[in-house]
């Protein structure tokens, strides 16, 4: 071969391409090709780093998610613990107050009960005495003071004097038999 084996057109002039304008021309494609490819690489190590960032953040964001979730499954169980020892605490004091409530009517049921079937001693001692049933005649166990249940008047006197001795609205006076 002579050195003229293709045509070009350069310049205007038609030609036939050199040996050495083929190997300038083959290594300029041949250059260009490496750096298509070297794009290429570069575009999928890109594509690649972007693949693996977004994979980085996909799987920072379910952390994330998995985070929000356990804090806030921490959060109703703390509120949820809080409002069971606010109830716990309200029943509670609910319940301290019925039995106060309980306690005073038992409190105000026996002093009731107290005062109407119970009476002090007219004698010295003021020990309270109760009289369930029976006569009238009662005698202090503490003293041994004898005195008439509805009227406190002595029985000593009564005997001594008879039934005028009594009060005036008992129903054993003189007045009232």
């Amino acid at each position: 071969m002579c050195g003229w084996n293709r045509e070009i057109f350069l310049g205007g002039v038609r030609r036939r391409e050199t040996d050495q304008e083929k190997k300038d021309r083959k290594m300029a494609m041949r250059l260009f090709k490496e750096q298509e490819e070297a794009e290429r690489v570069r575009l999928r190590r890109i594509e690649q780093e972007n693949k693996r960032q977004a994979e980085a953040e996909e799987v920072e964001r379910q952390e994330n998610e998995r985070l929000a979730r356990e804090a806030q499954a921490e959060r109703e169980r703390r509120e949820r613990e809080l409002r069971l020892q606010r109830e716990e605490r309200e029943r509670e004091a609910r319940e301290a107050q019925q039995s106060r409530v309980r306690r005073q009517k038992e409190e105000s049921a026996s002093t009731t009960l107290l005062q109407t079937n119970t009476k002090a001693c007219p004698g010295n001692c003021g020990w309270r005495i109760e009289k369930k049933d029976g006569c009238d005649h009662m005698t202090c166990s503490r003293c041994g003071y004898q005195f008439c249940w509805i009227c406190l008047a002595s029985w000593t006197a009564i005997q001594r004097n008879g039934n005028t001795s009594h009060e005036p609205v008992c129903r054993y006076h003189s007045r009232n038999l």
